[in-house]
């Protein structure tokens, strides 16, 4: 090959390689060189998906857990709602009452509790309680997976507990007797008319545990963080004057939504001074409380809380009770004898408010 065909092949590949060169470089008008800039990077932010909404089970409604036509099917035409037979004994008996009424402090798990009894409430009550399965304690589920009848002051309570979907239900009878069997077919028959109607009502989810819900503490270090000795004498007792720890205790501790403490005078009390306090905190529960509520007792001032009412009986033997809320948690004190309920409650505020 010559020389001058050598050259011309040269050139012939160096103005190719240019030309492929300049086709890979951004060039301005004047034929120089731009810089090249990278495609801007998109990011996309998934949205915070919004907390759970609290929904109570059956919508909070016990005549779409269990029909008027269910519950006369099952229980009898003559029952009625436990909450209006409640509300004749207080009528009939001048008496009055904090929050007592349906939902109770089950709501806040997002559960229902319901009972009904005959007219009159002199014969059998009957109970249902739905909670979310994954709140409810795992030893009472098994506990009471078959018919069990247990003690309650002086009468016995039978229960069955059953998980259907996504509830679990516990049905109650009270009082039986001594020796009476367990009404099992009409245990079975609520739960199961009960878990029927659950499957067309919006599901259950519980409030959103926040900061300030108090936690539950055993009530023996309770009554060490309140303090009790200072108004208990050295030596108070904890556990339960009459009775004993109930099933349902169990089912609402684990849930985190109810704990009952029971606490009585000691040896080292003062001369004469003999009380029997009874606090049930109820976490989570100020949402009981409404503006009904207001008119139940006297306008009281207890430390910690945002409003407090109070009921003094004029007998100090017949005791005192108040009802307090810091707003997200609600608080029951009972004194069987004696005016020291607001001390307890402050007290009792303060020690639940540690944590």
């Amino acid at each position: 090959m010559s020389l001058r065909i050598r050259f011309g092949l040269l050139a012939a590949t160096a103005v190719t390689a240019v030309a492929m060169f300049a086709g890979c470089v951004p060039m301005s008008a004047s034929g120089e060189p731009t810089a090249s800039t990278s495609p801007t990077e998109v990011v996309t932010v998934s949205p915070t998906p919004a907390p759970p909404v609290w929904t109570v089970a059956f919508g909070g409604e016990c005549d779409t857990m269990l029909s008027p036509s269910q519950r006369s099917s099952v229980l009898g035409a003559d029952t009625v709602d436990a909450d209006v037979q409640r509300a004749e004994y207080r009528k009939q008996f001048n008496t009055v009452a904090f929050p007592d009424k349906t939902p109770g402090p089950e709501g806040t798990a997002g559960g229902l509790s319901c009972g009904w009894t005959e007219q009159g409430g002199n014969g059998r009550w009957w109970n249902v309680l739905a909670l979310p399965a994954p709140l409810a304690d795992p030893q009472t589920v098994a506990a009471l997976a078959e018919p069990t009848c247990d003690w309650s002051y002086d009468t016995r309570v039978c229960r069955l507990g059953v998980t259907a979907g996504d509830l679990w239900f516990l049905a109650t009878a009270s009082p039986m007797g001594e020796s009476e069997a367990a009404p099992v077919d009409t245990l079975r028959a609520l739960i199961a008319a009960a878990a029927a109607n659950a499957s067309s009502a919006a599901a259950a989810v519980p409030a959103t545990v926040t900061a300030q819900r108090w936690p539950i503490v055993a009530c023996a270090e309770l009554g060490d963080r309140m303090k009790l000795a200072e108004v208990l004498g050295e030596g108070y007792w904890s556990g339960y004057w009459e009775g004993s720890r109930q099933a349902e205790d169990d089912v609402f501790e684990y849930a985190g939504v109810q704990q009952f403490c029971q606490y009585g005078t000691g040896d080292g009390a003062a001369e004469g001074a003999h009380y029997i306090v009874s606090v049930t905190s109820q976490p989570g529960g100020a949402w009981m409380w409404s503006a009904q509520d207001d008119a139940v007792g006297e306008v009281t001032t207890v430390a910690g809380a945002q409003k407090a009412l109070r009921i003094l009986k004029g007998d100090p033997g017949r005791g005192d009770d108040v009802l307090a809320t810091d707003g997200t948690n609600l608080i029951r004190v009972h004194v069987g004898s004696g005016q020291i309920a607001p001390d307890i409650a402050e007290r009792a505020i303060a020690a639940l408010a540690q944590e």
